[in-house]
């Protein structure tokens, strides 16, 4: 099921000196002020230009939305007047239903969670009408009390003296006219509403109250919901089926249920996954093979029993796989049907190579259809009854002469023709392509059929746990009786060939243990385009690299490029050390101060990663970080350096010193990882700290990489409430297509920009530049790397925000923080 909160309508009913109006709530954010560039505009002139701003949240735990109202706008620019919600002011608010804002004169909203089936009529009514509405109601609900079978309203006469204004104000805006159930109840499950739906569907549901299975367990769960909570529960009365959403008014102590007849869905789910279990059956069944591709992505959707098995896969493995995986084509082949299906359908039609999951090759005569399936195209593969019978003998004839009959892997003809292919593919796409050359030495020469069999096993046993080891897409072929070459295509970084190499070293040592005889395994390594382009320079560079390391130590790997072999096993030691300073809690975090350039008010903090070591003491960021950024480590470290930053700020605010948001730098790996808003998400709930005091800075590396995924993980930071900033601007390109596309809270201008202040006319020109954009994007524009008097006045000069650096301050440990903390006075927003 997707978002429930879709299910229901958020409105705000505008009130001001022009009109009384009705907004209809579905963006992410709105700009609400007297300017006519806002989003909601108020007609009053004592309401500031840019009053307050709305965020839709998410709550990840239960998948529903709501609004948040902050004061001022996106960029910590707050109103004149401020806000005040529920008569109380404040800086920031959760939107409950029933929630009255009030920004300045006669500008105020109410703020309105509503069924889908709620007309908008009555939130437009004037207070005369609303009242005469109020007695009508009351006297209906009076006069239905002693029927049963219309009954809607539960409570005594003597109680209606008790009910305020408020509580008639809701009782009347309930949709009577709706055809679904509404029914609510208070904290101790007493019915005090229940609509003319409700009572005809459930007839007895004033008999057995809490007891109803509509209403059973709502009070017990009351305690796990924050203040306008939703939650959805299936609820099966007989053969029917109900879809109720319960949203928990806190203020109010009621629980509101919003029920939906959900019996025909339910029963055609149940009849589609009858026709699903059909469908696989039927598949199963089939003798020819059958495979579906999505023609886009090229993922594997479905495959039968019978293909699988022909490729010695099961099912649920091919599911995992692409076409690249199952079908030996050149790569610019696949590449190019991504864009041109009707080229890859052709290529692949009659007969084509496909590839077993043991690295073997098979020809496959096969047909296929291109078809349209839930508005996407597939390609449906079926190969031939013929194709899977028992090979012949000129089949198996061919089979021999490219494969090695003992292990099953390709020998080194068919490994040459693979090697030369993926140079040819190396070149085209300029990528890094690997070769190694793994030699199995025994400690005692064969003399007995005994140990020819045991060297037999050792042999099959190596090739399995060599492929074991590998990448999917890698190769690895029998070069001779006790010598294994590997083939991998498409490296990005040399230390990830090493960390291949150090995997197989561990494997074949876990391996050899449990081997009925010793045996040592030393693998050689060379590198296209470093050590040779043509196939056969690479192989005879995988031989030396080979003998040397065989000279140099038993059972260890080693490059032929004698630069490669001194710099790779310091960067993974360096990354192993870096693994362990987070183990061993060597991080810490320092902060940088950010003041208003003209009279140095602080107004935030940039958080920086340094490295206590225990023998070389403190080391900043700049020594290590780019090691971090390109490995793995980048997602742990920078999710510890999230919730220490989250923690720290909580504990200044709960010492009662100044709020002041943080921002931290985000790197592209952590920008990719599809959990990303919701782990912040987490720490900030976690750690209680409203999402504002949390700002993410991130260059234009991060969005270059991947532009759609980058303006959706902005989209959903935004709309937590988190500022975000772009960093080293004014180097790279695109920044002022960014600024165009983003809404940023910050721009910071990359250090070396203002270095060259004075000295190059460029810099001071790209400086101006930026700092004019920010200010007609209304964004705040901070310098970054500010060490001296001169570059503060020329900056002033040219009218920027604010500053950061040393002629300020230097990075500060979070004891130096509190101190500079402790003289603010007040929320630094």
């Amino acid at each position: 099921m997707g978002n429930n909160s879709e299910q229901f309508r958020h409105i705000l009913v505008i009130e001001d000196r022009k009109a009384r109006r009705i907004v209809t709530l579905e963006d992410s954010t709105y700009s609400i002020g007297r300017d006519t560039k806002n989003d909601i505009v108020l007609y009053d002139n004592q309401v500031s230009r840019y009053h307050a701003t709305l965020l839709r949240i998410i709550d990840y735990k239960t998948d529903q939305f709501l609004y948040r109202i902050i004061d001022g706008d996106l960029q910590g620019k707050r109103s004149t007047n401020g806000l005040i919600v529920n008569r109380k002011t404040c800086l920031s608010h959760e939107l409950k239903h029933g929630d009255i804002v009030r920004f300045a004169g006669k500008a105020k909203a109410i703020y309105h969670v509503m069924s889908p089936n709620h007309t908008d009529f009555n939130l437009l009514k004037d207070e005369e009408e609303i009242e005469e509405t109020n007695q009508l109601q009351l006297q209906k609900n009076k006069a239905e009390t002693n029927e049963d079978d219309k009954q809607t309203l539960s409570f005594h006469e003597q109680d209606l003296d008790k009910l305020n204004q408020e509580e008639l104000v809701r009782l009347a805006s309930f949709p009577e006219l709706s055809p679904n159930p509404i029914i609510e109840i208070n904290w101790e499950g007493k019915i005090t509403y229940v609509n003319d739906a409700g009572s005809l569907k459930f007839k007895n549901i004033h008999q057995t109250e809490s007891e109803h299975p509509i209403l059973a367990g709502l009070v017990n769960k009351q305690t796990n919901h924050k203040p306008g909570g939703f939650f959805v529960r299936e609820v099966k009365i007989g053969t029917e089926v109900f879809e109720q959403y319960v949203h928990y008014l806190h203020n109010a102590k009621l629980i509101r249920s919003y029920i939906f007849d959900y019996t025909k869905r339910k029963q055609s789910e149940i009849d589609l996954k009858e026709v699903q279990d059909l469908y696989h059956i039927v598949m199963a069944q089939i003798n020819e093979g059958i495979l579906i591709i999505d023609a886009i992505t090229q993922k594997v959707i479905q495959a039968n029993d019978t293909y699988s098995h022909l490729l010695g896969y099961s099912v649920d493995e091919m599911l995992g796989l692409n076409l690249r995986d199952l079908v030996a084509l050149e790569e610019d082949v696949v590449e190019k049907g991504l864009e041109d299906n009707a080229q890859l359908v052709s290529k692949l039609s009659g007969k084509s190579v496909h590839r077993r999951k043991d690295g073997s090759l098979v020809n496959i005569k096969v047909k296929i259809n291109r078809e349209n399936y839930q508005e996407k195209e597939i390609l449906c593969f079926v190969i031939n009854e013929d194709n899977l019978q028992s090979p012949g003998a000129e089949q198996r004839s061919q089979y021999a002469s490219v494969y090695d009959p003992l292990t099953g892997l390709p020998n080194r003809t068919l490994f040459y023709e693979y090697l030369s292919t993926a140079i040819a593919n190396g070149k085209r796409h300029h990528d890094l392509i690997a070769v190694m050359f793994i030699e199995i030495n025994y400690h005692q020469e064969v003399n007995t059929p005994l140990e020819q069999q045991q060297q037999e096993q050792i042999v099959k046993c190596t090739s399995q746990v060599i492929r074991s080891g590998l990448r999917a897409g890698d190769t690895v072929a029998r070069w001779d009786n006790h010598q294994f070459s590997v083939l991998l295509p498409r490296v990005f970084q040399v230390k990830d060939i090493a960390k291949i190499a150090q995997r197989l070293q561990k494997l074949l040592k876990i391996s050899g243990e449990k081997m009925p005889r010793e045996f040592e395994a030393n693998i050689g390594i060379t590198i296209y385009p470093v050590d040779g382009e043509e196939a056969s320079t690479l192989l005879k560079n995988a031989v030396v690299a080979l003998e040397q390391t065989k000279k140099q130590q038993q059972n260890n790997y080693g490059f032929y490029s004698a630069k490669i072999n001194q710099k790779t096993p310091t960067l993974l030691k360096l990354e192993k050390l870096l693994q362990q300073a987070l183990e061993k809690n060597q991080f810490k975090v320092y902060y940088q101060p950010i003041v208003q350039i003209n009279d140095q008010t602080l107004t935030g903090l940039e958080a920086s990663l340094y490295w206590q070591h225990p023998e070389l003491g403190i080391i900043p960021p700049q020594k290590f970080l780019h090691l971090i950024e390109q490995s793995d480590l980048i997602l742990p470290i920078g999710e510890w350096l999230l919730e220490s930053v989250c923690q720290q700020n909580q504990a200044w605010q709960a010492q009662a010193m100044s709020a002041i948001p943080i921002s931290l730098k985000l790197y592209p790996k952590q920008l990719q990882a599809g959990n990303l808003v919701e782990k912040i998400a987490h720490i900030l709930e976690k750690n209680q700290l409203d999402s504002y005091f949390l700002e993410i800075e991130i260059n234009s590396d991060c969005i270059n990489q991947n532009e759609d995924i980058a303006q959706q993980r902005i989209k959903e930071l935004t709309t937590l409430g988190i500022g975000i900033s772009l960093g080293n601007f004014g180097t790279g390109t695109s920044h002022l297509d960014y600024l165009q596309k983003f809404t940023f809270r910050r721009i910071k201008m990359d250090p070396s920009l203002i270095q060259e202040i004075k000295e190059q006319a460029s810099a001071n020109a790209i400086v101006a530049a930026a700092i004019a954009l920010g200010n007609g994007f209304k964004v705040k524009v901070v310098a970054q790397g500010v060490t001296t008097e001169q570059q503060v006045e020329q900056l002033r000069q040219l009218h920027c925000d604010e500053i950061q650096g040393e002629w300020f301050s230097k990075p500060l440990t979070g004891e130096e923080v509190s101190k500079l903390l402790e003289s603010i006075p007040g929320d630094i927003r």
